[in-house]
């Protein structure tokens, strides 16, 4: 276990940077946690190609990647939604970086099913040595969730996917999975707590859309090391807490 925290942004959490968010990880750093920062961008990707008259679809959460659609979608998140984020975090004084897949080939990742999908992934190997000399310099890497295959073919990966495989590569503390609702709700109730059999089962009927493979990814990081993971929309309160303590719902 390391004392890094991982914190994957999502499209609308990344519009939304607020003083309590950057004053938790000044906090942080106060701490000597070494912090890693996944952004999404789905929301910017869409519209663009939406603009472009290029056809959106979704299926089981993933969004179906053409070689248009994965021209875009590299084309937002590292020329767009990238430097916006890097630049709040600048305005912050937080040092940080922004980084793709071909940044001394960060993220391998390799094709979740090409023929549904297209071009979409999952990460497979992350860089750890690469990662961990910028974290000893006290640099905050910023990476668009992108991978290359072994022959450097570009992949779209969920970025849930990619924070979790940073996160279990790092045997990362805490894992924040920042989206646009507090946590997991069960029967019109905020859950506070979930076991990995209890959040496993959720998957049963009670969960839907993205929310699917978001639990999906967190259950195997704390599986593969990361101590805890936060389902929330906000950095500074803990949304729903998956972990190995046994609790009930």
């Amino acid at each position: 276990m390391t004392d890094s925290i991982v914190v994957k942004l999502g499209g609308v959490a990344g519009k939304n940077l607020t003083k309590q968010f950057f004053e938790k990880i000044h906090f942080w750093k106060n701490q000597g946690k070494q912090v890693v920062v996944v952004h999404g961008g789905g929301n910017d990707v869409s519209r663009m190609m939406q603009k472009l008259n290029i056809q959106v679809k979704i299926v089981n959460g993933l969004r179906v990647t053409s070689k248009e659609a994965l021209d875009v979608t590299k084309m937002v998140l590292i020329g767009q939604v990238q430097p916006n984020i890097t630049n709040q975090f600048l305005e912050q004084g937080l040092p940080v970086v922004g980084l793709n897949a071909a940044d001394q080939h960060c993220l391998i990742g390799d094709y979740v099913d090409q023929a549904v999908y297209g071009n979409v992934g999952s990460v497979t190997q992350v860089n750890v040595p690469f990662f961990e000399t910028l974290l000893k310099d006290d640099i905050i890497p910023i990476i668009a969730p992108l991978a290359l295959t072994e022959f450097n073919q570009w992949l779209n990966v969920n970025a849930d996917d990619t924070a979790c495989k940073i996160a279990e590569s790092l045997k990362a503390e805490s894992l924040y999975l920042l989206t646009d609702v507090p946590g997991i709700k069960v029967a019109d109730d905020w859950i506070d707590n979930l076991s990995l059999e209890e959040a496993a089962d959720l998957k049963h009927g009670v969960l839907t859309g993205g929310m699917i493979p978001k639990v999906e990814h967190a259950v195997s990081a704390v599986q593969k090391g990361v101590r805890n993971v936060h389902i929330t929309d906000c950095i500074h309160e803990t949304g729903t807490t998956i972990s190995w303590v046994e609790v009930r719902v």
